[in-house]
């Protein structure tokens, strides 16, 4: 019995041996098309705190009524702070591309408080003159903060008669800027894109400006784009970030000149800044 026991052992330490050999081998001829996995950190650090939110836009379109000729009708808007407690002005007047003569009771300007970092909605009623032909009739509000330079944001009220029912809303127009985002190849993005448009059906030299809400130097950045008339074009721009960037983000201000005498536009960009 014994001699029988220690065969047994004898054989069950070859088997263990060749397996191990075995899986030896297995690994040396696979090894390359593995992929390690570390094993967890038994003491991983706290998780990194999310940045702060964006700051709001300084004038959004929210809507407006439809309305009869002769009648008054509302639009709304939302006024946003991007700094301290600030008494903000406010104008709406008639926009690019109005048809038609002018309403006396347009442009309508005033005042409104926003609190910090917030944003306000803004109900501001338009007496639409009595004749006024059927159709959509485009706006422009603009806004300035105090030191600031002047936002604007594009919007339209429709008009519309008991004989003819108010027209579909109109399709919204192509702006002459659009932020498009930040490139994502590297931890840290550098660089910005943005869309640009020629409303005319000429050529046109534009003109564009890049500006940052934080006090980094580089800034602002300038340049130039010849667009073909009603061409579509893309922007690159490259950002300076200083290495004492707080993480966060930075909002970006694009303006842009445009033709026939139409006024500046601005689009606004949030650029992240990841923690070091």
């Amino acid at each position: 019995m014994k001699f029988t026991r220690v065969l047994v052992l004898g054989a069950l330490a070859a088997a263990v041996g060749a397996a191990g050999c075995s899986r030896n081998n297995h690994a040396n001829l696979t090894g390359l098309n593995q992929v390690t996995t570390a094993a967890p950190d038994s003491n991983p650090g706290p998780p990194t705190p999310p940045g702060p939110p964006p700051p709001p836009l300084p004038v959004q379109f929210v809507g407006s009524d439809s309305t009869r000729e002769g009648q008054t009708g509302n639009t709304f808007w939302r006024i946003g702070n991007t700094g301290n407690t600030a008494t903000i002005h406010w104008r709406l007047q008639m926009g690019s591309g109005w048809v038609g003569g002018s309403w006396s009771s347009l442009p309508i300007e005033g005042d409104i408080r926003v609190m910090t970092k917030k944003t306000r909605d803004l109900t501001v009623p338009i007496a639409v003159p009595g004749g006024t032909p059927p159709g959509v009739y485009p706006l422009t509000m603009l806004v300035n903060r105090p030191g600031e330079s002047t936002h604007n944001a594009d919007g339209h009220i429709i008009v519309f008669s008991d004989s003819v029912p108010p027209p579909p809303p109109p399709p919204p127009p192509t702006p002459a800027v659009v932020f498009a985002g930040v490139d994502s190849s590297a931890g840290q993005p550098t660089i910005t894109f943005w869309l640009l448009f020629n409303e005319s059906d000429g050529p046109f030299n534009m003109q564009w400006s890049l500006n940052s809400s934080r006090n980094w130097p580089g800034f602002p950045i300038n340049g130039s784009r010849f667009l073909t008339g009603l061409q579509h074009d893309s922007l690159a721009v490259l950002i300076p970030v200083p290495d004492s960037a707080a993480a966060g983000f930075n909002r970006l201000f694009m303006t842009v000149t445009r033709p026939n005498g139409l006024p500046p536009q601005t689009a606004e960009g949030d650029f992240p800044i990841f923690p070091q």
